[in-house]
């Protein structure tokens, strides 16, 4: 059976996507044993929370990323140029909103921790 280009870049990605993946997951493993050995048990447990919260940020963006460059990439097959310039700027504000509400709840609690 032969392959057509889409599904042979789609399996060459999916290989790249694995071996990416181990990769991260080996590199988190030294990258522990030597902020241990580096910062100590509790440096590294302030970092290590830390860390969590901006990854948590990172990837839980409400999915808006996904869903802008959806409408934007069906707005511009369209040739609808200033719907795609809106949902860019919509996305940019929305992403900005709950930037802000992320801050606000991190100022608030920084003053009630010790």
């Amino acid at each position: 059976m032969k392959l057509s280009f889409r599904d042979r870049n789609f399996i060459k990605q999916l290989k790249f996507s694995f071996v990416f993946k181990g990769l991260t997951l080996l590199i988190s493993f030294l990258l522990v044993r030597y902020m241990l050995e580096y910062l100590g048990t509790e440096l590294y447990g302030l970092w290590s929370v830390i860390l969590s919260f901006i990854s948590w940020i990172l990837f839980f963006d409400l999915g808006i990323a996904n869903g802008v460059k959806n409408k934007v990439a069906e707005s511009l097959a369209r040739k609808e140029f200033d719907k795609a310039r809106r949902y860019i700027s919509t996305g940019y504000v929305a992403l900005i909103v709950f930037s802000l509400c992320v801050y606000l709840v991190s100022f608030i609690v920084s003053f009630m921790l010790n």
